[in-house]
């Protein structure tokens, strides 16, 4: 997707632009950053135009905090082996419908073994150390409430976009501040529906991201 912001553009702000603007479309969308991808800037005489790509949902790796080498005990509400990797683990942490995982330990040199719980580190849930293990604790979306989905975000942008309320700042030195406001926003390619298959990155993400969808 793609949306234009009138005013000028100045290309050593490019950085700037891209911090802010993610910051704002996510919070326009109500999605984590971390499904705001791939933006780019671009500019014209009149307008500025910020470019990503919205993923269907954040992926799973990057919601957790990874601790090496450390195990919680008794940490099994349930397991696997067999799982080929970490973000194959916390696919299966965040997708699983009977608890609510709020961490996981995954063992690649234990028959790749994969282990869920509902246990969490913030919670003051002690560790022990491990060699053949690591932990991961959930960082986003830890209360585990439903993301919002394509259309729905893609609804709240146009909604915010209608009573100009997608905003940002660019703060300058020795220079006046630069106010973007939204006044439009276009789907550049794939469609917004509830059957919308939108790239998913497992385990990966940029913060440097391009404006197409």
């Amino acid at each position: 997707f793609r949306v234009r912001f009138p005013g000028s553009y100045q290309p050593f702000t490019e950085h700037m632009v891209i911090v802010a603007g993610q910051s704002a479309l996510a919070r326009s969308m109500q999605v984590s950053p971390l499904r705001v991808n791939r933006m780019t800037v671009d500019n014209d005489a009149s307008y500025l135009y910020l470019s990503a790509v919205l993923l269907d949902r954040t992926p799973s790796l990057v919601q957790f905090t990874h601790l090496p080498k450390a195990v919680v005990e008794k940490n099994d509400d349930m397991s696997w082996s067999g799982i080929e990797s970490a973000a194959a683990c916390a696919d299966l942490c965040v997708n699983n419908g009977d608890i609510k995982c709020q961490s996981f330990e995954y063992c690649p040199a234990d028959k790749g073994g994969c282990r869920i719980s509902t246990l969490h580190v913030s919670t003051g849930t002690p560790t022990l150390v491990s060699n053949t293990c690591d932990l991961y604790s959930r960082t986003v979306n830890s209360f585990g409430k439903p993301e919002q989905t394509v259309l729905e975000a893609w609804s709240n942008l146009k909604n915010d976009i209608h009573i100009r309320n997608l905003q940002f700042n660019v703060f300058l030195d020795k220079q006046p501040d630069v106010l973007y406001t939204a006044v439009d926003a276009e789907i550049m390619f794939g469609q917004v529906a509830p059957s919308a298959q939108l790239p998913s990155l497992t385990g990966q993400f940029s913060y440097r991201v391009e404006i197409a969808y």
